[in-house]
């Protein structure tokens, strides 16, 4: 079996609160889709979350993935269905929603990120790796079809698409 892998290797996220959106079009077989970072190095073997420099969300297998270890999350996508993908390089944590729902783990309080304590060093992307299938991505060219949710301290989540506006300001 062969992945593909796409990323964005010259961004480079590395402060901010960041997003972007995926729409299942047809259903992916085998999707780990998320973020990367500096070190990320893709082959037809190794994707999205199969190393320490990369973290997925999988909606095929209803698992996280990280360092070549998964844990059950979620629930399965469908198409029409568009996830969200928030890292937030503040409070160095990463989540993500389904259809504008950011996801809980089931922790009794609610709300708790998917990965927390990611690391601030080396800049950050979107990647994307799958068998087959087909996504629309939005890295904030066009509105969000649900935009990322409002922070507790207020500070926004950005559009992908803003990011060389937002890291020089």
């Amino acid at each position: 079996d062969v992945f593909a892998t796409v990323a964005l290797p010259d961004l480079r996220l590395s402060c901010g609160r960041w997003y972007y959106e995926v729409t299942i079009v047809e259903e992916p077989v085998f999707p780990q889709l998320g973020w990367a970072r500096e070190g990320f190095s893709p082959d037809g073997q190794i994707g999205v979350g199969d190393d320490a420099a990369s973290y997925a969300i999988d909606g095929d297998r209803c698992k996280l993935w990280h360092g070549g270890h998964h844990s059950d999350f979620g629930e399965p996508w469908e198409p029409g269905d568009v996830v969200g993908f928030l890292l937030d390089l503040v409070n160095f944590e990463m989540n993500f929603s389904v259809n504008g729902d950011v996801l809980v783990s089931g922790v009794p309080e609610g709300f708790e990120y998917a990965f927390a304590g990611v690391s601030g060093d080396g800049g950050w992307f979107p990647a994307l790796t799958m068998k087959s299938g087909l996504l629309r991505v939005n890295f904030g060219d066009h509105d969000f079809e649900y935009p990322p949710p409002d922070t507790d301290d207020g500070a926004p989540f950005h559009a992908v698409a803003l990011s060389e506006v937002h890291q020089a300001g």
